[in-house]
């Protein structure tokens, strides 16, 4: 258990365990965006946890998604 982390949260440790290494081996600067700002890599992150985002969501992303990145102003694919 890493300190603070419940132990039901054990997907999360590995994650925090590669970024300390990574951290400790390169020079990395961290950044923090909040979820409103960052929604898209959001809702990717709970379609993924659900199970609910296709292997090939970079290319022919779920409407859901297309709709964070048309209102945010970005390029979706065609």
């Amino acid at each position: 258990m890493i300190s603070g982390t419940p132990a039901s949260d054990w997907r999360v440790a590995n994650i925090i365990a590669q970024a300390r290494y990574l951290s400790a081996t390169q020079k990395i600067s961290w950044l923090w965006t909040s979820r409103k700002a960052n929604s898209s890599a959001d809702h990717v992150a709970a379609l993924a946890l659900s199970d609910s985002c296709p292997s090939d969501w970079e290319s022919n992303p779920p409407t859901s998604l297309m709709n964070i990145l048309v209102y945010d102003g970005l390029p979706c694919p065609h």
